[in-house]
């Protein structure tokens, strides 16, 4: 697909990635940035870019129960990958989990409360804390 010039776009191809990389359907994008959503994947698609899988909302719940200034935050980092390319949100949110599992581990820290686990299912043994590799 040729890029067409536009002089009379309402949204920049920036904000539409920064949007579209956490995860936002092209409905939301496009409510956001005052632009229809076909206008949104026509644009991801000149841009090379696919859109974000946004099934059964599970973003849109996230990001709707955050304040609105943390929502931007998270876009510009999502956007600051070093290649210069958006990183995907379910990327982000891998190696946060990640990130969170090994410095429980680190610190031992159990993952879950044992006392949670065991009430759930008292017929589990007690959960032992997390241990780093090699400890």
């Amino acid at each position: 697909m040729t890029p067409a010039l536009r002089r009379n776009r309402k949204a920049s191809n920036e904000d539409i990635l920064r949007y579209n990389a956490i995860g936002m359907s092209l409905t939301s994008i496009g409510e956001k940035l005052n632009c229809h959503a076909t206008s949104v994947t026509l644009r991801l698609k000149s841009l090379n870019e696919a859109p974000a899988d946004t099934r059964r909302g599970f973003m849109e719940d996230v990001l709707s129960q955050i304040d609105p200034d943390m929502v931007e935050e998270l876009a510009n980092i999502v956007m600051s990958d070093a290649s210069g390319r958006p990183k995907p949100i379910k990327t982000y949110i891998r190696e946060l989990l990640i990130k969170d599992v090994l410095c429980r581990r680190i610190r031992g820290i159990p993952l879950v409360e044992e006392s949670a686990i065991n009430d759930n299912a008292p017929n589990m043994p007690p959960v032992e804390p997390a241990r780093a590799v090699g400890e």
